[in-house]
Parts: C-alpha cells; sequence; structure tokens
C-alpha cells in the first residue's frame, strides 16, 4: 500500500509522511529468505494492481494516476511484513495514447523481474 500522508506544505512543496520501520527492498533483499521475497512480489503485484485501478471522475478515460518512479528504491518492506510505496511526489496523470508513456511501466517491470530473480537463486 502507499504510505500515509500525514501533511502537505504546499509552499515548501514536501510531504510530512508516517514513519515506517524495515527495510528498503533494493538494498536489503539480498539477505532475505524465500518466503518473505515471495511476499515482497505478491504485494509488489498488488500495489501495481491498485493504482491502475484507482478511478476519478477528474480524469478522462484516456489517462490514468500514475506512479513514474516505481522502482525497489521506493518500496519498504516494514517489520510488520508489508511492502510500502514510499515516494508518493511521483503520481502523475499520464496519457495513455501517447506511446512514450508505456516505457514508465518499465520500472514496474524491472521490480518485478528483479524479485522473481532473488527468489529463483533461493531454490
Amino acid at each position: 500500500s502507499m504510505v500515509k500522508i500525514i501533511d502537505v506544505d504546499t509552499e515548501q512543496n514536501y510531504f510530512v509522511m508516517e514513519r515506517l520501520y524495515g527495510v528498503c527492498m533494493e538494498k536489503q533483499i539480498d539477505h532475505l529468505p524465500f518466503e518473505d521475497k515471495k511476499e515482497m512480489f505478491i504485494q509488489t503485484c498488488d500495489i501495481f494492481n491498485s493504482i491502475l485501478q484507482f478511478k476519478s471522475s477528474l480524469l478522462q478515460k484516456d489517462k490514468i494516476f500514475f506512479s513514474v518512479d516505481f522502482r525497489l528504491a521506493n518500496l519498504i518492506y516494514t517489520e510488520e511484513g508489508k511492502v510500502r510505496l514510499v515516494d508518493p511526489d511521483s503520481f502523475e496523470v499520464v496519457n495513455l495514447r501517447k506511446r512514450n508513456n508505456f516505457l514508465l511501466f518499465g520500472r514496474y517491470f524491472d521490480c518485478v523481474t528483479t524479485l522473481k530473480e532473488q527468489m529463483s537463486r533461493d531454490l
């Protein structure tokens, strides 16, 4: 799920977010057991699916509200075993009709591929 935003300062352009305790998935995935990696894989797919399913009357049919920086460095695996996306300012309205916007999906696929490779090493 997404990190909770506690406050937004529009003048200074920053977010105050909840404090999370866990590990950055990019840096610590090598040291985690297979079951944790499997759980990370499943939850990462769930987060991405939730982003794609977000609906708003403010968005036209050919647009989505999308994280343009979805990568392992922006995912935290908490002490409670939950994957949390921690980069709320990376969300933008993306026009699906523009061909070059599909390159944004590549970061998600890189995440999934890395997680799958990490699980395979443990088998």
